[in-house]
């Protein structure tokens, strides 16, 4: 059953080092059946997301995204952080919140580009919070076999995944040890 997207609510939290932290939600007029949040890309922003969120809330979800810090309505310094944990921190922050009004319902992440490695990043040390983690438009440059593969880590060609449309480090829908300490080494 389709249902009507609800108005946008706007709102900030304090996010790691201080910095206000920009979110969008939606919600379904009705009960939703899980909820989903969007980690934008470097060069993005939330109110880019608008579309996709409505789409999202007539399917029955509801969605929260964030805007990174330096991005959009977000404090910070224009493409600059301390450290990419950061990023990741202030991510946790807001599903803090979205597991707080969407109790019980099965949470997934959405990360595009940059994003995507920042819910990676998180991913890593909540996966089992999460029922589902969607990446698009991944950085390929960060993860190649120099950086992922391992003695007996099992490696595809980077073409081989993209054909298969699954990130190297994301096999059988689990991370695998060594990709995961790949992926922290590449962007910690």
């Amino acid at each position: 059953m389709e249902q009507k997207p609800s108005t946008t609510n706007q709102e900030t939290i304090d996010g790691a080092s201080g910095l206000k932290i920009f979110f969008r939600s939606w919600r379904p007029n009705g009960k939703a059946r899980g909820a989903i949040v969007i980690v934008p890309g470097f060069n993005a922003h939330s109110g880019y997301y608008i579309w996709v969120a409505e789409q999202f809330v007539a399917m029955g979800f509801a969605v929260y995204a964030v805007d990174l810090r330096g991005r959009g309505n977000s404090d910070g310094e224009r493409f600059y952080v301390e450290k990419f944990e950061d990023y990741v921190n202030d991510v946790e922050s807001v599903v803090a919140i979205v597991k707080s009004r969407e109790q019980g319902l099965p949470l997934f992440m959405l990360g595009h580009s940059a994003g995507g490695v920042v819910s990676c990043l998180y991913t890593l040390d909540h996966q089992a919070e999460l029922a589902g983690l969607i990446c698009e438009s991944l950085p390929q440059d960060g993860f190649s076999s120099d950086h992922i593969a391992g003695p007996d880590t099992a490696w595809h060609s980077r073409q081989e995944h993209a054909t298969q449309r699954q990130p190297a480090f994301l096999r059988h829908g689990r991370f695998h040890r060594q990709d995961t300490e790949a992926l922290r080494r590449r962007f910690s």
